[in-house]
Parts: C-alpha cells; sequence; structure tokens
C-alpha cells in the first residue's frame, strides 16, 4: 500500500490509513502523530490494541505500569522505541526538546496481554538494498 502525503505532517495527529474506506483491507488504523517541545498528546481505547514507534526525536512516555524517556536520531540509522499496548491501557506522551514523530497502528483485539515497551536493542534492524547502489 502507498500513502499519498507530502511532507511535512502537520503538528499533531494524522490519520493516513483507516480501518473504513481506502486501505480498509489492512484491518487496522494508520497515523502519525508530529509533536514539538512541551506538546502532550493521550491515547486509550476500550477495543483496540495498540503500537506506538518513535520514528525521531525526544519524549517521555507512560503507560500503566511504566514511564520512559525515549529518544532517537532518525528512522533510518537508529533502533526504534516501540510501545504495545491493550485495549483499555492509556498511554500519554509529552514531547521533550527536539520534539517528536510517532507512528501508530491500531487494531481490534479483545484479548488481555501486559503492556511492553521494546528497546532498541530488542529490535531487529536490517539493511534493506545495502551494497546493491
Amino acid at each position: 500500500m502507498q500513502f499519498h502525503h507530502k511532507p511535512p505532517f502537520n503538528r499533531g495527529w494524522t490519520m493516513l490509513s483507516p480501518r473504513s474506506g481506502q486501505g480498509a483491507d489492512m484491518l487496522m488504523d494508520f497515523g502519525v502523530l508530529e509533536m514539538l517541545e512541551g506538546d502532550q498528546f493521550g491515547d486509550n481505547s476500550a477495543t483496540d490494541e495498540r503500537i506506538w514507534l518513535l520514528a525521531r526525536g525526544n519524549a517521555l512516555i507512560t503507560w500503566a505500569g511504566g514511564e520512559q524517556k525515549v529518544s532517537r536520531g532518525d528512522l533510518f540509522d537508529y533502533s526504534p522505541w516501540c510501545l504495545s499496548v491493550p485495549a483499555r491501557c492509556a498511554v500519554s506522551i509529552t514531547a521533550l526538546p527536539g520534539g517528536a514523530e510517532w507512528y501508530y497502528v491500531a487494531t481490534d483485539n479483545p484479548r488481555a496481554f501486559a503492556p511492553r515497551l521494546y528497546t532498541p536493542q530488542e529490535c531487529r534492524s536490517e539493511m534493506r538494498g545495502e551494497g546493491t547502489m
């Protein structure tokens, strides 16, 4: 699937592919959250499992049972921080100096599971196309 959106993203929330309408065959929402220093964003859902992936920047992310300052230079050269939360788990994000950009995915999932923050050391990265140019 291709997303047709010319950068930069607007400050705040931008839905790129909702579960209804174009892209509904993905069965998930996909969007981007662009934050300036000091911006705060809250997220909760009664029905959705959600993933928050830091693309770049600095932020404090808080969820039921945890809190972590996270930082990532960019999405090409640095491994991500990624928070996975079940339905009914509130998430709060505060942008720190330099702001932050997050990618968000949500889908229906009534199954309960423990929230989990994946660190850059736990996320596998691979260099696609390395050595071909």
